[in-house]
């Protein structure tokens, strides 16, 4: 048995043809049932039509033709649906095949989303998405005018925060392809300077509170593992390196990652909302990558991330708590999905700790919580949602 298993994987495209025999045996045993069934009543119908008068005989053999005629029906129905479920399957099952295939045979993805970098490195390519392909290139840029928006429509969300006796501060975090360039295919050219580098001066020059915790992830990225290798997101080490900076812009200090004892456990195993390495699943791979690593610092906070998402998916605020916590304070953050992996850092240090999607933040959240502290994150390729961040005072 295992000699075939082999021969199949040396001739993918004999796997592939023993799946469409499958598929189609399959689809013809389920129709050729459904015939019988049919078949069945029918002759149940003629041996009654048989004890029947002679009267009758006439309309048992219009029925008869009606049977006969629905049974055709049917079965041109059935091989219609078969073609129709043949062709959904497609793009979805065969597309996951010949994504496998390939990457066995030549250790390459095919794939509009997603791009396969060395030592077991993913990367998003989207341009529906963001585009952090431009951002890493530096081919896109921010115009004069809408730098100036970002700038106004900051400074107005800071004053107004501020007026409410709430601590600001805006965090931006680097794409996973500016701080693993060197995993980066070889056809495409990193720039040093991206849009979003210059937003963040521009910003910073006019006075805006704004951290991006980019040259310490880059100072701490050979030592520590701070991004997923199938998954877009930053783990919770990056995360951690993130809060760190953040919290420093407040004088509150945590101890360098080098200082702080790490826990590991397979992620697979351990389920964390926002890192389900989306890149794998993407190019139906997620059976093959099944060895990405989730990191814990010791002392952060456990995370109830099923409790998490149900929250978030239904719109609501999520709320944790730490009576252990150093700071007696609550803190409001409001971002993207690279929100997720701070909570666990965020906890550790604050006694209350509330969390929400931009999309469904409203300006009577900061009512209604009465933080002491409110960070707004943005992940590097939706910098340009900072254009409107002025929706978190109006």
């Amino acid at each position: 048995m295992k000699k075939y298993i082999k021969k199949i994987f040396k001739y993918p495209i004999v796997g592939v043809f023993i799946a469409i025999l499958i598929m189609s045996a399959a689809s013809w045993c389920d129709t050729e049932k459904k015939i019988m069934i049919i078949m069945k009543k029918d002759s149940t119908q003629q041996t009654a039509d048989i004890k029947t008068n002679e009267e009758n005989k006439k309309d048992d053999d219009k029925n008869n033709r009606l049977s006969e005629r629905g049974l055709i029906s049917f079965v041109d129905s059935s091989i219609k649906s078969v073609n129709s479920l043949w062709t959904i399957s497609h793009n979805s099952l065969f597309s996951k095949v010949d994504s496998l295939f390939t990457y066995k045979m030549v250790g390459e993805i095919v794939n509009s989303q997603v791009l396969n970098g060395s030592d077991k490195w993913l990367f998003y390519k989207s341009k529906t998405d963001g585009d952090s392909i431009a951002d890493y290139e530096g081919t896109n840029s921010f115009t004069t005018d809408e730098l100036k928006q970002a700038i106004d429509k900051s400074k107005i969300t800071q004053n107004e925060v501020e007026k409410r006796g709430i601590k600001f501060e805006i965090t931006i975090i680097p794409n996973k392809e500016n701080i693993y360039s060197e995993y980066m295919p070889e056809t495409y050219k990193h720039s040093e300077i991206s849009r979003t580098d210059n937003l963040i001066k521009k910003l910073k020059e006019n006075g805006v509170n704004v951290v991006s915790p980019k040259q310490e992830l880059l100072d701490n990225h050979i030592n520590y593992q701070l991004y997923y290798y199938y998954d877009t997101h930053w783990n919770q080490l990056g995360a951690y390196i993130g809060v760190k900076d953040v919290l420093a812009e407040w004088n509150i200090q945590m101890p360098n990652l080098p200082e702080c004892s790490i826990h590991k456990k397979n992620l697979r195993e351990n389920y964390h909302y926002c890192g389900v390495d989306d890149l794998a699943q993407m190019v139906g791979l997620i059976s093959l990558f099944d060895d990405e690593i989730e990191y814990e610092v010791d002392k952060t906070i456990s995370m109830d991330w099923k409790r998490f998402e149900t929250e978030q998916n239904n719109f609501q605020i999520s709320h944790f708590t730490n009576k252990k916590a150093r700071q007696h304070e609550k803190i409001l953050l409001v971002g993207d999905s690279f929100r997720s992996s701070m909570i666990p850092s965020l906890s550790q240090i604050f006694s209350d700790v509330y969390v929400v999607h931009r999309d469904y933040y409203s300006e009577n959240m900061l009512d209604e919580i009465g933080p002491d502290y409110l960070i707004a994150e943005y992940v590097e390729r939706y910098s340009e949602e900072i254009l409107t961040i002025d929706d978190l005072v109006e």
